[in-house]
């Protein structure tokens, strides 16, 4: 099957509204990025075992974040910036050692940042509103 084989699939900027399709039967896919569209709904509970990159920005997507997606041990970068999640920032964020870059601003989140924030590896934070 070659949708199995696909690393990288971008489809960013394209107007689509329809609610994102089931991305887990693309197990080798390194790079998603289906940014600045018009899809709407819940993030996927999970993403793919290799992601390195995830870029979900500019879309309408709501409701909260999975721990799941912080819990890839591939992932360096997410981008969830300017939708609609309502959450807690999820402390996970804090033990994932890979992720290196986390875009969350112009969301609704709330809670704390740990004052021990320095000590992860995150090179990037966002979360400003």
């Amino acid at each position: 099957n070659t949708a199995t084989k696909i690393q990288y699939l971008n489809i960013s900027r394209n107007g689509f509204e329809f609610s994102l399709p089931d991305f887990s039967p693309l197990t080798v896919l390194q790079t998603l990025d289906v940014s600045y569209n018009l899809f709407s709904g819940n993030l996927p509970a999970s993403l793919s075992a290799n992601l390195e990159y995830a870029g979900f920005q500019h879309n309408s997507f709501g409701g909260a974040i999975s721990d799941s997606f912080f819990l890839s041990s591939t992932l360096q970068v997410l981008d969830v910036g300017y939708n609609y999640i309502y959450c807690e920032i999820p402390d996970v964020i804090y033990s994932n050692q890979n992720l290196s870059i986390l875009h969350m601003e112009h969301n609704s989140l709330y809670g704390t940042i740990p004052q021990s924030l320095g000590s992860f590896p995150l090179k990037e934070l966002y979360l400003q509103s």
